[in-house]
């Protein structure tokens, strides 16, 4: 016993009559016959008494008209509810700990074209639950030991100051540096530890002024002029136009900002972001 058997017999039975619900579901009548003769079969009684080219619903049909009439409204309201109904959200988690203003906007254009995706971004490594991200941006690392790795591009380090800056215009060192005030970002691309490094490498340990994880107080306080700023040289995420590079001869420093996504538990939607992701610019 087939739904269809069950719509074509309703149909029939409502108007005692074959061929209107041959019309209604746009078939031959033979095949509406021919159903209900099948229907009748695997019953084991007949739903119509036949008189010359008429048909008439006799008890059987009249009782089994009455309960799909139920079933049919119910089920019809649920279909139509169902067709209504919004897509289902998908929640991509992400954090991201490199370029974030242009993963942002990144983020933006996706979400306009897939309105039924939902992004959950972090922007710092305050967070236990570390593996719940199903991305995270970030530099070259083997930290994340569940998730594959894609590079995206690798970038130029450079230090930033305003305009005004004495040693702007100079070709310098990093021993020149030894008396400057720096500000150090924590999250972007271990910029933080590159700056250490760098000067321990020059003989002098660094005047850190201003130590922050937030992005956009780092770049004020460059801006601001209150010291040197590491940054990655990316026209894509850029620091603020007013600050200009230090020509530091012996920094020749570059960093990568890779792709991180979960290798198991790929949904169709969270594939499709990562495919979007790779072919951006970077």
């Amino acid at each position: 016993m087939e739904l269809l058997q069950l719509r074509y017999f309703y149909e029939t039975a409502k108007n005692e009559n074959i061929a209107k619900a041959a019309e209604k579901h746009m078939i031959p009548a033979s095949s509406v016959s021919a159903s209900v003769k099948r229907l009748e079969e695997e019953l084991g009684c007949k739903l119509f008494d036949r008189q010359s080219n008429r048909i008439f619903l006799n008890e059987n049909g009249k009782l089994l008209q009455n309960s799909l009439g139920v079933i049919f409204e119910e089920l019809d309201q649920t279909i139509a509810k169902i067709k209504k109904r919004e897509p289902l959200k998908t929640e991509i988690r992400i954090l991201i700990l490199a370029m974030q203003d242009y993963i942002s906007k990144l983020m933006f254009e996706y979400q306009k074209a897939h309105p039924n995706v939902c992004f959950v971004a972090m922007f710092d490594t305050n967070n236990s639950q570390l593996f719940d991200y199903d991305i995270i941006i970030d530099k070259p690392t083997d930290e994340y030991t569940e998730y594959r790795c894609q590079e995206l591009g690798n970038y130029e380090i450079c230090f930033k100051a305003i305009p005004e800056h004495p040693l702007v215009g100079k070709t310098l060192t990093m021993r020149d540096l030894r008396n400057e005030r720096f500000i150090t970002l924590e999250i972007e691309l271990g910029i933080n530890s590159i700056l250490f490094d760098c000067c321990k490498n020059a003989g002098f340990y660094p005047n850190i002024v201003l130590q922050t994880n937030d992005r956009q107080c780092f770049m004020d306080s460059t801006a601001a002029g209150i010291g040197l700023g590491l940054w990655l040289n990316s026209e894509l995420d850029p620091p603020p136009r007013e600050l200009v590079d230090l020509d530091v001869k012996d920094l020749r420093l570059s960093s990568s900002v890779c792709l991180y996504y979960k290798q198991s538990g790929l949904n169709e939607q969270l594939k499709d972001f990562v495919d979007f992701l790779m072919t951006r610019e970077f």
